[in-house]
């Protein structure tokens, strides 16, 4: 009825304009629509579904494997911890080799399986043809495996601490939470980040060493980064994960061998920096065993 209704319309507006004595090309010139030109006054983010969905795969992607992973380093640590093998391992060799051997041994598999998953979504997407992928996502595939190896090697550090502080297997979960609700709040976050885009105060958190590994590459799929952006989140990233990994070797080497109850991680830190203040020494040295309670 509504097409039937514009078509009446329309003849009864020809018909009136014949009627006043105009010519068929000013009755033509007369009905033509008229063009609305839209202007912006306030430029904003203009949703994109493709973009959004990237960001959105990216953070699920990178929370899952890091949290999944890191979380099996600490399991890895608990178990050599109360099966008592690391006794034995720690007589063969320095504890700063034995930790960082199971956090590369690890990563590798994690780093394998990122590769598998990402090479399968561009597969799948060549074969059907039904996606279109945004541009950014060239950029934000190499970006999201750099930050993959970066948020790994920093999360997996401070959980084969938090391993070393639990007395049974079973408390792997409780000591790991804290730090991987860091991890769920990223991931959180990326949903805001296809939703708005870029703000600053995105941008800051983004810049924040346990937050960049989810929601920088997010931010990259979505709106796009500056490079100066990915440069300092990279260098900050690395400068991180250093001081953390020596503080890590630290707790790790003063707390694998407590067989005693559950060490709190601010009781392992007041510990170390006693033992640090009582025995002072560069990052490599070697400690043969740690204190017994």
């Amino acid at each position: 009825t509504g097409l039937l209704q514009a078509t009446l319309d329309t003849a009864h507006q020809v018909a009136a304009l014949r009627g006043a004595g105009l010519s068929p090309s000013q009755v033509t010139a007369a009905l033509q629509p008229v063009r609305l030109d839209q202007r912006r006054l306030h430029p904003g983010h203009t949703f994109e579904l493709g973009a959004y969905l990237a960001a959105f795969a990216s953070g699920l992607l990178l929370y899952s494997l890091i949290a999944l992973y890191g979380v099996g380093v600490a399991q890895s640590v608990a178990q050599e911890k109360t099966s008592r093998t690391a006794e034995v391992l720690l007589a063969a060799l320095p504890a700063r080799l034995l930790l960082i051997g199971k956090v590369i041994g690890v990563g590798v598999v994690g780093m394998a399986q990122v590769a598998v998953v990402v090479a399968t979504a561009l597969v799948a997407n060549a074969v059907v043809h039904d996606t279109h992928l945004p541009a950014s996502l060239w950029t934000a595939i190499p970006m999201a495996l750099l930050w993959f190896v970066l948020g790994y090697a920093l999360y997996s550090f401070i959980c084969a601490a938090a391993g070393a502080t639990v007395a049974r297997p079973e408390e792997v979960q409780l000591a790991v939470t804290p730090y991987t609700l860091l991890l769920v709040l990223s991931y959180l976050l990326t949903f805001v980040v296809g939703a708005i885009g870029n703000t600053w105060w995105l941008a800051v958190l983004s810049l924040l060493p346990p937050m960049a590994p989810v929601l920088l590459p997010a931010r990259i799929a979505a709106v796009g980064v500056p490079w100066w952006q990915i440069g300092l989140a990279v260098a900050v990233e690395l400068a991180s994960i250093v001081a953390v990994a020596r503080l890590a070797e630290r707790i790790y080497v003063r707390t694998l061998l407590d067989t005693g109850g559950r060490v709190r991680m601010l009781a392992a830190l007041r510990r170390e920096a006693a033992g640090r203040a009582q025995q002072r020494g560069p990052f490599g040295s070697e400690e043969a065993s740690a204190p017994r309670e």
